[in-house]
Order: structure tokens, then sequence, then C-alpha cells
């Protein structure tokens, strides 16, 4: 039981690492990310690239 919690609260980060790595090879996994996700996955991608931004100024 505790297990799977771990799981999903670990599964925004997960499709937001391939999401970000954005690759052939993570095309795929983001194909399977579950659609109640999807916004929760985009705000943390968001809020990254606002800080990466932030940090490191906008990339060319």
């Amino acid at each position: 039981m505790v297990g799977q919690t771990l799981i999903d609260m670990a599964k925004p980060l997960y499709f937001v690492t391939a999401k970000l790595l954005g690759n052939k090879a993570t095309e795929t996994t983001l194909l399977s990310q579950a659609p109640e996700l999807k916004e929760t996955v985009d705000k943390i991608y968001h809020k990254i690239i606002e800080r990466q931004q932030f940090y490191y100024g906008k990339q060319k």
C-alpha cells in the first residue's frame, strides 16, 4: 500500500522528466500519461522552465 502511494506521488515527476528530455525514447512514455496528470505535469514543467530562465537566462 505504501509502495503504491510512493509510485503515484512520483508519476508527475517521471512524466516531467520525460518531457524535459524530449527525445524519441520518451515520446512513448508521454503517450502513456494518464489524462488526469496532464495539468499537474504541465504546471511543474512550466515552473521548471520559468526557474531555468530566471537563473540561466533565456535559452537561444
